[in-house]
C-alpha cells in the first residue's frame, strides 16, 4: 500500500477512471456509499483524496440497476454530491428500473438529472408510466446538441385501456442550424415527442434509432431527419394513427427491425420508405391475418438496377392465423416466389407461421438445370404449426427440399423445418441422414423464447453490434 500511495497523479488518475462507472449497490445505505469508487479512493491517503476530489471526470459516470422507493432520499443526496464534484464534465448515467409508487415519487431525483442536461453524454433510464391525466406537470427531457446517446426505455406491459405517459422528449434544439452529436436514440411509447418547427429537425450523426409508436407521431419527419442511420427498430402499437406521410429515403440503413400490431400504419410506412442498402430485415407481425403483399412491395424496392439486392438476412415472424383460402393459395405461393427471387445474396431465411404448403416448398426447392430461389442460402428456418393437411406427400416434398438444397449448396448449410409430422419422418429418412453425415446442420438452436424476443432484446443486441458508441 505504501508504494501505491506514492504513485504520481498521472498514473493514479487513469487507474481510478478504469474502476468506473460506479454501480450503486442494493440495498443502498450510508455505509455502503463509502465502498463506492471514487468515494473509497479518497479514504486511503491524502494524495489519493487530492486526486479524487480534484478530477471532475471521476464523478461523471453512475449506474444503478434498480431505484426503488426506499432509495429516493439517499440517492438524491448522492446525486447532488456527485453532480457537484463532476462540475462541467460530460455525464454518463445508466438507471435501471425507476419505480413510481406515486406520480411524484422520483420527480426530485429526475429533476436533479434534468438540471444537468447541458452535461449529458450518455443517458439511459427504464421508466414506469402513469395515467396521463394524473401528470399535471410532466417531466421534460431536453436533448442538448452535445449528448451522444439517449435511451428512455420501459419494460411496462402495454395497456390499451389506459392513456399512459412518463414525460416529454424535447428535441427542439436539434435543427439544421446546429450540428447535433446524438448517435443513439431509443424512446419507448410512453414518451411524447416535441419536435422543432417543420423542415428544421435534423440529426445528421444519428446511427441507431429505436422508437415505439402508440399514437400520432410524425414518424416520416423523424426518419427524414436521420439520413445517416444504419440501424432502425420500430414498434407499431395498435393505437398508432398515421395521417399523411411523405416519402423517406434512408440510403445508409443496413439493419431494420419492424414489429407491428397495426396493418394500416405498417402499409403506409413501408410504402413510403426506401432503403436500398438494407442487409438485414426482421418483420414481426401481430396482425390477425398476414398480408404478404405489404412485404413484397417493400422488398421489391431493394433491387438495384441489375435486379439484385444487398439483402442477406430475412426473418418473418407471424403471430396470427396462417390459413389461406384454397382458391388463393397458388397466388400466395407465386407472390412469395416473386418476393424472394431478386434476393440472390440472401444468406439467412426465417419463416415462422407464415402459410406454407406443398407448392411453396416445391418453389423453394432447387431443380436441376434451372435457376432456383435464393441460391446463396446458408441458414434456413421454416416453422408452421398448421400446414395444409390436405397436401399428400408433404413430408416427401420437405425431404426433397432438404436434399436438393444440400446438393446445390455452396459451402456450409443449416436447415431446420418445424412441422407437426416431419420430425419423426426426417429422423427415419435415409436421404436426410446421409446429408447430415456429410455435414448438414439440422438444428439452428432457435427457441420459442428467441422468437418471442425477435423484435426485442436479442434483436436490439444484434442490430447494435456494429455501432461504435457503447
Amino acid at each position: 500500500m505504501a508504494v501505491a500511495q506514492d504513485l504520481p497523479e498521472d498514473i493514479l488518475y487513469p487507474i481510478f477512471l478504469h474502476a468506473l462507472p460506479c454501480e450503486i449497490p442494493w440495498p443502498l445505505t450510508p455505509s455502503s456509499l463509502q465502498s463506492l469508487p471514487p468515494f473509497n479512493f479518497s479514504l486511503v491517503c491524502r494524495s489519493w483524496r487530492l486526486v479524487t476530489l480534484t478530477r471532475p471526470r471521476l464523478w461523471s459516470s453512475l449506474s444503478s440497476s434498480t431505484i426503488d422507493r426506499g432509495h429516493y432520499p439517499l440517492i438524491n443526496s448522492l446525486l447532488e454530491y456527485w453532480f457537484l464534484r463532476g462540475a462541467a464534465a460530460p455525464l454518463d448515467l445508466y438507471f435501471g428500473k425507476i419505480f413510481r409508487p406515486t406520480p411524484e415519487a422520483p420527480k426530485d431525483l429526475l429533476n436533479l438529472v434534468l438540471r444537468e442536461t447541458y452535461r449529458w453524454n450518455e443517458i439511459q433510464m427504464d421508466v414506469t408510466p402513469i395515467p396521463e391525466d394524473t401528470t399535471n406537470s410532466p417531466l421534460t427531457f431536453r436533448c442538448s446538441t452535445l449528448i451522444k446517446s439517449l435511451k428512455l426505455l420501459s419494460g411496462y406491459v402495454y395497456d390499451m385501456a389506459n392513456d399512459l405517459m412518463f414525460g416529454r422528449l424535447d428535441l427542439t434544439q436539434c435543427t439544421v442550424h446546429v450540428a447535433s452529436q446524438l448517435q443513439v436514440l431509443e424512446v419507448c411509447a410512453f414518451i411524447r415527442w416535441t419536435l422543432p418547427e417543420s423542415g428544421t429537425f435534423w440529426l445528421p450523426n444519428l446511427r441507431y434509432l429505436n422508437i415505439s409508436i402508440d399514437r400520432d407521431i410524425k414518424v416520416d419527419v423523424i426518419l427524414a431527419a436521420c439520413p445517416n442511420i444504419s440501424s432502425l427498430i420500430i414498434e407499431i402499437r395498435p393505437s398508432a394513427s398515421h395521417g399523411h406521410m411523405e416519402s423517406v429515403n434512408l440510403p445508409h440503413l443496413t439493419n431494420f427491425i419492424l414489429s407491428t400490431e397495426n396493418d394500416a400504419f405498417t402499409n403506409s410506412l413501408l410504402t413510403r420508405l426506401s432503403c436500398t442498402s438494407l442487409v438485414r430485415f426482421v418483420y414481426n407481425s401481430w396482425d390477425w391475418v398476414f398480408k404478404l403483399h405489404i412485404l413484397a412491395d417493400f422488398l421489391s424496392k431493394l433491387e438495384n438496377p441489375s435486379g439484385c439486392s444487398s439483402l442477406e438476412e430475412l426473418k418473418i415472424v407471424h403471430r396470427g392465423v396462417n390459413r389461406i383460402p384454397l382458391e388463393s393459395q397458388s397466388e400466395f405461393a407465386l407472390m412469395l416466389k416473386n418476393m424472394l427471387n431478386p434476393h440472390g445474396n440472401l444468406k439467412q431465411l426465417l419463416l415462422n407461421d407464415v402459410f406454407i404448403n406443398k407448392e411453396i416448398i416445391e418453389i423453394l426447392s432447387p431443380r436441376s438445370g434451372a435457376m432456383h430461389v435464393c441460391p446463396s442460402l446458408t441458414s434456413i428456418f421454416i416453422a408452421c404449426h398448421l400446414p395444409a393437411s390436405g397436401d399428400l406427400g408433404f413430408n416427401e416434398t420437405l425431404e426433397e427440399f432438404v436434399v436438393s438444397r444440400w446438393h446445390s449448396r455452396n459451402g456450409n448449410l443449416a436447415i431446420e423445418l418445424r412441422f407437426n409430422s416431419f420430425k419423426n419422418f426426417s429422423e427415419e429418412s435415409q436421404r436426410i441422414r446421409k446429408c447430415v453425415e456429410e455435414g448438414l446442420v439440422r438444428e439452428l438452436g432457435i427457441t420459442d423464447f428467441y422468437l418471442d424476443l425477435i423484435d426485442g432484446i436479442e434483436c436490439r443486441r444484434l442490430c447494435m453490434s456494429d455501432r461504435s458508441v457503447r
